[in-house]
């Protein structure tokens, strides 16, 4: 149930009559095998002795199966998307099937039958569904840049002395490539691992210096994972000191003025 649709490739490599036909049975088996959508991702002809670059006498044979599978995928309904591959016009294998010449942009005459047989009509189609979702390894990310961007927009982020490493993790956090192949979904756990060690070693500098004050309780305030010092009474003491001595000096010298006086 967890499976959205079914992807196929297709290419067939013989000269002779029936592909059209052998590819769309393809098509029908597998839909009946698993009941899902279809995505036919790729598809085309591929021979070095009849489609390769330069190789004219099979034209008219292309063209026909393209016109014969286009029509059979438009007629069913569970076909939701197909594409034909488009082999470069160079290619051993496949340059006559080409759609394009990848230099200028510019179609074959293949390509501009493809543009008036592959565009269907999607009044009634909902062409903005999102089958893929971000893997759990963004979601990981994005919470700890919100984290990260929080502590850096508070008040108690300017106690922090070491901040270039962390604010150099929290930049290449966001500006990573959102499109990666899977493959290389080891870069985001990569940067989650450094953006949370850079975070961390802030918050533990700060808890640190604390620390060494001789504070008697250190607490992390819940809401921007800062170090809050309580129970330092240090401050307090000096000032009553200096306070009482002040008081001390003026009283000598009051007395001492009034010695004179009299």
């Amino acid at each position: 149930d967890e499976i959205d649709f079914i992807p196929i490739h297709i290419y067939y490599d013989w000269g002779g009559q029936g592909m059209a036909e052998a590819f769309l049975k393809a098509i029908d088996d597998t839909y009946e095998a698993y009941g899902k959508p279809i995505w036919v991702t790729e598809y085309g002809l591929a021979n070095e002795g009849c489609y390769g670059a330069g190789n004219k006498a099979f034209t008219a044979q292309i063209e026909s199966y393209m016109i014969d599978t286009i029509a059979g995928l438009e007629q069913r309904d569970y076909v939701e998307r197909y594409s034909w591959f488009s082999f470069s016009p160079e290619d051993s294998r496949g340059g006559e099937t080409a759609l394009y010449n990848e230099q200028t942009g510019e179609l074959t005459d293949l390509g501009k039958l493809y543009l008036d047989l592959g565009n269907p009509d999607i009044e009634n189609v909902n062409i903005e569904d999102k089958y893929v979702e971000d893997l759990a390894c963004y979601n990981e990310l994005d919470a700890l840049i919100v984290k990260a961007n929080d502590l850096k927009g508070s008040q108690d982020y300017k106690k922090y002395n070491n901040t270039s490493d962390f604010e150099n993790a929290l930049a290449s956090a966001l500006n990573v490539n959102r499109e990666l192949y899977e493959s290389s979904q080891v870069i985001i756990d990569e940067l989650v691992e450094r953006l949370k060690e850079e975070y961390n070693k802030l918050i533990n500098e700060v808890v640190g210096t604390v620390v060494e004050q001789g504070v008697q309780d250190d607490t992390l305030d819940e809401d921007s994972d800062v170090a809050v010092k309580t129970g330092d009474n240090s401050g307090f003491i000096i000032f009553s000191g200096l306070l009482v001595l002040s008081l001390g000096s003026y009283l000598g010298l009051k007395m001492a003025w009034r010695d004179c006086q009299d």
